[in-house]
């Protein structure tokens, strides 16, 4: 008698605890190791047991969605917090993304890098409005990569610039344009240029702006090499 009621009493904790275990709520998901600013992250939501759910993105950015994305506009370390709610208790979860700098070059067919033979054109722009073009010597100039968004035009940096604000780090399409940062000094210069998907041209333009109408502007014209 003794045996039957002991083995009564365990059989009842073992079915309790495995109850328990059954609607034990687990946080759990999946996300890459790293991404590119500006991209879209998926999150994939591996909980258990879980009747809703509390994302923090380590951005100030939060969702309530079972499997969310998320896009990251600065580049850096996140923090990403799933809170699981169950019916008997919570459970919380913290990984880690690192957001790199959108690499133009690994996501467009475009070849940048080489050697472009320009026709070049200066442009000089007087205090009367009037504006005289001269045709200067042809050119060659050369394009490198330096980083995931920068390129040299021979010793003049440039940095990827995209034409559409609602996509600060993406290409527009068939033109990227790559610009040289300048200050508020005068005389002031500037420098930018544009590639295009067709034909592997590319234009590049250097001004010197003396006041708002007077300005050097040279321009090169340029095509590819084999």
């Amino acid at each position: 008698m003794k045996f039957r009621l002991l083995f009564l009493v365990f059989a009842t904790l073992f079915t309790a605890c495995k109850d328990n275990d059954d609607i034990e709520t687990l946080a759990a998901f999946d996300l890459p190791e790293s991404s590119a600013k500006g991209t879209t992250v998926s999150f994939q939501n591996k909980s258990k047991n879980a009747t809703r759910y509390a994302w923090n993105f380590g951005d100030g950015s939060m969702e309530q969605e079972d499997n969310p994305s998320h896009v990251y506009n600065s580049t850096g370390v996140y923090s990403i917090k799933l809170k699981a709610f169950g019916t008997v208790k919570n459970d919380s979860i913290t990984k880690t993304i690192m957001i790199n700098p959108y690499d133009i070059f690994a996501h467009t067919d475009l070849h940048f890098a080489g050697t472009y033979a320009c026709k070049v054109v200066r442009a000089t722009t007087s205090y009367g409005g009037n504006i005289t073009k001269v045709r200067l010597p042809d050119q060659d100039v050369s394009i490198t990569k330096e980083s995931a968004s920068i390129l040299s035009w021979n010793t003049t940096k440039l940095t990827y610039l995209p034409s559409n604000p609602n996509s600060p780090q993406l290409p527009d399409g068939s033109k990227y344009t790559f610009s040289f940062p300048y200050g508020p000094t005068s005389p002031r210069f500037e420098a930018y240029a544009s590639f295009y998907t067709s034909g592997d041209s590319a234009t590049f333009i250097a001004r010197e702006i003396i006041s708002p109408s007077s300005r050097n502007e040279t321009t090169y014209y340029g095509i590819r090499r084999p």
